[in-house]
């Protein structure tokens, strides 16, 4: 059981957090796990083990670092999952792979690189530093290929989170620059047809090299990027200006702060509200409500509105489509080294009504 939820660790979180939908559905009909959508996406590291974050050790190999599909429209025992290789990695939010809103691409970054060949009794800190960026497309769920491999821009490395906006031909993705107190640590690539193309590091207004950026996440129908300031513990709002092959960050509305180690950003469905989860012992999911979208003429006010706990570290995180339900994935002890009495074998949901528990 410890190799299997181990190595399967990053999975098992994003499809714990995709099982939101069917948690939500499953609440209100008598057929469980009613899922209304056409996939289940995720990402799966071969050795990471949980472990590792507090002794270093990995675990032994099982498998390859896939992406797996698992195409749905069939009763529960006929679904299966189809895998194709790509390098990726638990270290970091459970933002490794985004797809296009079509549905017709996913884009996958590496947060860190595979094992060493040829080497034995390899630590985390073994594994080189993540710079690779893969396109699949997903035309054919069936026989998904990949249709684009590339490495980041000069100083692009330990990619944090990628998002793709609503139109689907711009890709955000934070990462920790090679020389932070120099480098932008977003870059943003223009998509098209299934290729990166024209990759630029916009100047972020009001940001402090080096702050580390460990979001950036596109709101579901404005060209609005939500920023996670990591060293600060602040949400801050950028509109993405395009002109030509230009593009420009213009800040929006002010700073909101927030519990400390904010890790993921999740927008409501009507991109109203924005939700943070913060890795605090025992975790926090904060609520912002954001200022009036559509009014060119007031000066933006974004708010903190709410506040819940959760477990321990809810590194997951999700809102059902209709807006009532936000569910964590928490990783409570397992990441202590084995053996420890504190160890725990149990990333746990944490789901609030949002009328009872969070207000938006």
């Amino acid at each position: 059981m410890e190799t299997n939820f181990c190595t399967k660790f990053l999975l098992v979180i994003l499809l714990l957090t995709q099982f939101s939908v069917a948690f939500s559905q499953a609440l209100k009909s008598p057929v469980p796990f009613d899922f209304k959508g056409k996939m289940l996406i995720s990402v799966s590291d071969a050795d990471m083990v949980a472990s590792a974050y507090s002794d270093g050790k990995l675990g032994i190999p099982d498998g390859s670092e896939a992406l797996s599909i698992i195409k749905l429209g069939k009763p529960l025992r006929d679904l299966k999952a189809v895998e194709i290789g790509v390098s990726n990695s638990v270290t970091g939010p459970a933002i490794s792979v985004a797809l296009t809103p079509d549905g017709r691409y996913a884009i996958v970054i590496e947060t860190r690189g595979s094992l060493p060949k040829g080497k034995s009794d390899v630590r985390l800190k073994d594994l080189e530093v993540g710079k690779m960026i893969t396109v699949i497309d997903l035309i054919n769920p069936d026989k998904p290929i990949i249709s684009q491999k590339i490495e980041g821009i000069a100083g692009f490395k330990n990619p944090q989170a990628v998002s793709i906006n609503a139109k689907g031909d711009l890709v955000a993705i934070s990462f920790n620059p090679e020389k932070p107190a120099n480098q932008s640590p977003l870059i943003i690539y223009k998509f098209n047809e299934g290729k990166l193309s024209n990759p630029t590091t916009p100047i972020i207004p009001e940001w402090n090299l080096p702050d580390k950026l460990i979001v950036a996440e596109f709101h579901p129908t404005e060209n609005l990027l939500c920023l996670l300031n990591l060293t600060k513990a602040t949400v801050s709002f950028v509109r993405v200006k395009q002109e030509a092959d230009s593009i420009q960050l213009l800040a929006w509305g002010n700073k909101v702060e927030m519990d400390k180690e904010p890790f993921k950003a999740t927008f409501t469905p009507n991109g109203k509200f924005v939700l943070v989860n913060s890795l605090i012992m025992y975790g926090t999911v904060s609520v912002i409500k954001l200022c009036n979208l559509t009014d060119k003429n007031d000066i933006p006010k974004n708010e903190l509105v709410s506040k819940a706990t959760t477990s321990i570290y809810p590194e997951g995180l999700a809102i059902s489509p209709d807006g009532n339900w936000v569910v964590t994935t928490n990783l409570e002890m397992s990441w202590s080294a084995l053996g420890d009495p504190k160890q725990g074998f149990s990333p746990l949901f944490r789901y609030f009504r949002s009328t009872k528990k969070l207000v938006f």
